[in-house]
């Protein structure tokens, strides 16, 4: 893996998050796509997958509006006073959720509870996509204006 990849800290754009480089959602055996479904370089160790998941096809090739964000911050967090690391975008109805590696884990959450199978990095300059239901990343989507913020939204 090269010494800096886009899902992981510190990206030399983005504030560091507490001076070390931590994962975020994707495990590091998935492997990533391009918008065009096909494999792009994928991690050391990744496994071979035949081709990308409908849920992820859709979203590259077939959005026609922009999703709107529930809010600048998690919500839950923001409701209950939580502390995110990064955050995430629901791309069917917009609930913005902290990743994986935030204590409460809330994007997964909303999955958990809604089936809404694919989420974005709500970071800015990050456009991946992550597929909950086939657990497959695509690398690079279009995206809409509102959909990445220009700036990290850091937990009050």
């Amino acid at each position: 893996m090269p010494a800096w990849h886009p899902l992981l800290r510190p990206n030399p754009d983005a504030p560091a998050h507490r001076g070390r480089q931590t994962r975020c959602d994707r495990p590091s055996h998935i492997p990533m796509f391009d918008t065009r479904g096909a494999r792009t370089e994928a991690p050391h160790g990744a496994r071979a997958m035949k081709k990308a998941c409908s849920h992820l096809e859709a979203t590259a090739h077939h959005r026609t509006a922009s999703t709107h964000p529930s809010g600048h911050g998690c919500v839950e967090c923001l409701k209950d006073g939580g502390e995110w690391v990064h955050l995430r975008l629901c791309l069917t109805c917009g609930h913005v959720g902290c990743c994986d590696d935030s204590p409460s884990r809330h994007a997964t959450g909303h999955f958990h509870a809604s089936s809404h199978p694919v989420i974005k990095s709500f970071e800015p300059g990050e456009d991946w996509a992550w597929c909950f239901v086939d657990e497959q990343l695509l690398e690079r989507i279009p995206t809409f204006p509102g959909e990445s913020p220009s700036a990290h939204y850091s937990a009050p």
